[in-house]
């Protein structure tokens, strides 16, 4: 998480509210994690 202090917030809620991203959603960098975090709450 060097420089990427954001993604790391946002990676660790995901993690720790327990919600599943597949590999390919987290590999696609174009994709911010919040956004992705929205999707799966929905």
């Amino acid at each position: 998480c060097v420089n990427a202090t954001r993604d790391y917030v946002q990676g660790r809620m995901i993690v720790t509210a327990g919600l599943r991203a597949s590999p390919e959603q987290l590999a696609d960098a174009g994709t911010p994690l919040k956004a992705m975090m929205e999707r799966v709450v929905g």
